[in-house]
């Protein structure tokens, strides 16, 4: 067994470890109601102009961008094929799965090592 200093020290790390977890899961709480917010404004034909919201709206632009950016590479590449609408929604699905995927691949990892 370690000695007095040892112990105090693996205490310490476990209890920031716990600490964080649970301030990372506060936070995802507080992001999952201002979300749920948003969607009850929307729904109510409401304006909202929540920092979230402008975020997300300016995010999808960006990635809009990026999705016209890739459709034209593509067909430029592919002179006898065309990128569709379909194309674009397949690959959202894609990215959307993987990074479930990821996720839960990090709470397995996580719930195994504690």
């Amino acid at each position: 067994m370690g000695n007095r200093q040892d112990i105090d020290f693996v205490v310490e790390v476990l209890a920031e470890i716990v600490e964080r977890r649970h301030s990372g899961d506060a936070r995802l709480a507080h992001g999952a109601a201002l979300r749920q917010e948003i969607r009850e404004a929307i729904a109510e034909g409401k304006s909202v102009n929540h920092y979230r919201y402008v975020w997300l709206v300016e995010s999808a632009t960006q990635l809009m961008s990026i999705l016209g950016i890739m459709a034209n590479e593509f067909d430029q590449a592919h002179p006898d094929d065309m990128c569709s609408a379909q194309d674009l929604m397949d690959i959202l699905r894609v990215a959307y799965t993987r990074t479930v995927k990821g996720f839960e691949a990090r709470a397995e990892k996580e719930d195994a090592g504690s």
